[in-house]
């Protein structure tokens, strides 16, 4: 009989030990987070350009003139919208995240000191400025990041992610910018065109694509997201003027646990 007994303990013990590591694993299946992430984010900001050289280009107003002079970049409005996959690596809150993107990139200018030179005189130009200041195209570009999640609690995670891009910008013809000015010479408007070492954005070489840095930080709170990214282009934006896109964007976002 106490042989009987002890085997019947020992089988329940043994089944009650084997509920507890089915029970413990399901638990712990449930609450282990999710290692794969679809997200959409979209945002606005403004966007510029660095590093322009000065104005310099012949002018169509007077057959021997040229006009130069600094050029002063204006921010602007820009926007972003971008489609993303992340995965974690490792259990520490590492990852690394690809985005597909399209967005705004332009620029806006003001001219400053500016001076036109004909018959080997010169002139200064009051008011000038770009006759169509404003110049967006629309960029499609891939963002391959790294970044890392810090776990404030079980809904709450800072986020830090740095990486690059690339990105091609689409068709959108010529840019032979034009400027409005008056020649203090003769007192009136001019109208000219700068059309040769100037600020011409076309549609070849680097003014094509553009490769760059991006740098952000942002908070998730359960599969909502709000955050703040800065990047930097290195290719040169104008033919003849170069210079160099930048943008900072804020941006709202959500995931899908995959």
């Amino acid at each position: 009989m106490k042989k009987v007994l002890f085997m019947l303990a020992a089988a329940f013990l043994s089944t009650a030990a084997s509920a507890q590591i089915v029970m413990s694993r399901s638990v712990y299946k449930q609450k282990r987070p999710h290692n794969t992430h679809l997200y959409i984010k979209a945002g606005a900001g403004v966007e510029g350009v660095s590093a322009l050289d000065p104005l310099y280009g012949d002018t169509d107003y007077y057959p021997s003139g040229r006009v130069h002079g600094d050029v002063k970049s204006i921010s602007h409005f820009a926007y972003g919208i971008s489609l993303g996959i992340d995965r974690t690596i490792g259990q520490q809150g590492a990852y690394w995240a690809v985005e597909l993107g399209a967005g705004s990139h332009g620029a806006t200018f003001e001219i400053e000191n500016a001076y036109i030179n004909k018959n080997g005189n010169e002139y200064l130009m009051a008011d000038a400025k770009f006759d169509e200041p404003a110049r967006t195209a629309f960029l499609l570009h891939l963002m391959p990041q790294l970044g890392w999640k810090f776990k404030v609690n079980d809904n709450i995670k800072i986020d830090t992610h740095i990486g690059g891009y690339f990105g091609l910008t689409l068709p959108n013809g010529d840019h032979y910018l034009q400027i409005n000015y008056i020649d203090t010479s003769v007192g009136f408007p001019v109208q000219c065109s700068i059309n040769n070492y100037g600020y011409h954005w076309g549609n070849y070489g680097s003014e094509l694509y553009d490769i760059g840095a991006r740098i952000g930080a942002g908070v998730w709170i359960d599969n909502f997201n709000i955050d703040l990214s800065y990047r930097h282009g290195f290719m040169t934006m104008f033919h003849g003027a170069h210079g160099m896109a930048w943008k900072f964007l804020v941006s709202l976002g959500y995931a899908i646990p995959l």
